[in-house]
């Protein structure tokens, strides 16, 4: 189970980052606010948060087509 203080830091930068999401040609805001937050989350030491995050990074970074495509091979 998960305390309530990680999930009152881990719920609303999720809902925040979720938002980006929606709007178009938001990818360097998004990059930004994501690599501003692990640090952030690093200097927490919240290191779940900071995994999470990092992986959502790379997600920008590497299209999910590009994935399977070198999976198909």
């Amino acid at each position: 189970m998960v305390p309530d203080d990680v999930l009152t830091i881990i719920l609303p930068v999720r809902t925040l980052l979720d938002f980006f999401n929606a709007i178009p040609g938001s990818q360097e805001v998004q990059i930004k606010t994501l690599t501003d937050d692990i640090s952030w989350a690093k200097n927490e030491k919240r290191i779940y948060l900071k995994h999470s995050l990092e992986t959502r990074l790379v997600g920008l970074y590497v299209p999910p087509l590009a994935i399977y495509s070198s999976q198909r091979c």
